[in-house]
């Protein structure tokens, strides 16, 4: 378990769960439009935009080209975006990437935490079909129970994971997980920037 921090607080998966669809030699599509996320209800607004946000930066660093955010919010009236085929015969996109959060809990006590983010990062090629899943969950635990011995360390962290500091953190863990088991895109280029959107 990889520790954040001096004893402040942990943080553990059990390893991310790959499913590969594709056939032998199967090109996986090189240009993608990142459709809203399916979070649970009750899930706050703000996280997750930061937690798309967060994994939108993890598959751009990993060299994946996404399709810019501003054809995909004038294009999906809702998480599901019926409307997707647009993305691709008016934007260029050849396939897409989902995100489903199964469930992001925050459990607080008197004496510690435990966060949890579960989720799946999928890609679909044009058609909808799934090409390959990534099925992830990250732990954070930390306070006074799960820093034994270190009162100020556990107090510290407790007092950080009232606020949003102890969710954007597992936010990026988790979003780091997901992008490094997908597969490479060779000729894929990180263009987020150079999508003109059409009137």
């Amino acid at each position: 378990t990889p520790s954040a921090g001096p004893a402040s607080c942990s943080l553990s998966a059990c390893g991310p769960t790959v499913r590969n669809a594709t056939a032998p030699g199967q090109a996986i599509p090189r240009r993608l439009a990142f459709l809203p996320v399916n979070a649970p209800e009750g899930m706050r607004v703000e996280r997750v935009a930061y937690l798309r946000d967060a994994q939108r930066r993890e598959l751009a660093n990993s060299g994946i080209a996404l399709l810019n955010d501003e054809a995909i919010s004038k294009t999906c009236r809702s998480v599901s975006c019926p409307e997707r085929g647009e993305l691709i015969s008016r934007y260029g996109a050849d396939g897409f990437f989902v995100l489903d959060v199964e469930s992001a809990s925050k459990n607080n006590a008197l004496l510690g935490y435990i966060d949890q983010i579960h989720g799946t990062g999928r890609i679909l090629d044009g058609s909808g079909k799934e090409l390959f899943a990534v099925e992830n969950r990250e732990t954070e635990t930390g306070g006074l129970l799960f820093n034994s011995g270190q009162v100020l360390e556990g107090i510290k962290s407790s007092v950080r994971n009232y606020g949003d500091d102890g969710f954007n953190l597992l936010a990026v863990k988790f979003s780091k997980s997901v992008a490094l088991k997908l597969p490479p895109i060779k000729s894929a280029t990180a263009a987020t920037g150079q999508t003109r959107v059409q009137n």
